[in-house]
């Protein structure tokens, strides 16, 4: 459940590299990458690491591990469901109006509705985002993979066979994709969207 070291270290470089003021996390479990990133954060000049986990005795948890981390500073764990508090964060209080790095490693399945809403909410940049997806091999991710790998048209002809809600997902958005596989899991999906 743990991100650990393998694929620990190679988040940590992507933050110093990119130096991301702000980093959001989708499913924090007990705070292990919470703690582990949002040091790289602050080591490399960032300001906040927000952990969004649904299960608030595991967000309770990370909260204390944060706590004795001497993080507290620069990490937050908020509680709730990932759209829910995405769209509170970005649209009622206006936290967040770009998102530089974010780290999905909840549910495979709220992935694509989840990059469908951060796409209606236009808080990708073509250039600044990055957006990292864990285990989208194993146990997999296949919708969300189809849509970044998806052609404007292919997107549209997804999203009018989907059941969108009131999401307007943004077929123009053209995702450049790494596939990084590590020796201890299957693998992380790197994202940078780009318009065409």
């Amino acid at each position: 459940m743990n991100v650990g070291l393998t694929k620990g270290a190679f988040i940590t470089d992507i933050i110093a590299e990119r130096k991301p003021s702000v980093m959001i996390e989708l499913g924090g479990y007990v705070g292990y990458s919470a703690i582990l990133f949002g040091d790289a954060i602050r080591k490399n000049g960032g300001k906040q690491y927000l952990s969004i986990e649904k299960n608030p005795e595991m967000a309770a948890v990370a909260t204390q591990l944060v706590e004795l981390a001497g993080l507290r500073d620069v990490v937050r764990v908020v509680v709730g469901s990932s759209n829910e508090v995405l769209k509170e964060l970005i649209s009622e209080r206006k936290e967040i109006d770009l998102v530089e790095l974010i780290f999905m490693d909840h549910w495979q399945d709220l992935y694509l509705p989840d990059l469908w809403l951060l796409e209606d909410l236009n808080v990708l940049t073509p250039g600044v985002s990055l957006l990292l997806a864990d285990n989208v091999i194993m146990p997999g991710a296949p919708k969300y993979l189809e849509w970044v790998h998806a052609t404007p048209q292919e997107k549209k002809d997804i999203a009018n066979k989907s059941d969108l809600g009131s999401l307007t997902p943004s077929p123009s958005f053209v995702y450049e994709t790494v596939v990084s596989e590590f020796d201890t899991d299957f693998g992380r999906v790197c994202f940078i969207p780009h318009h065409e």
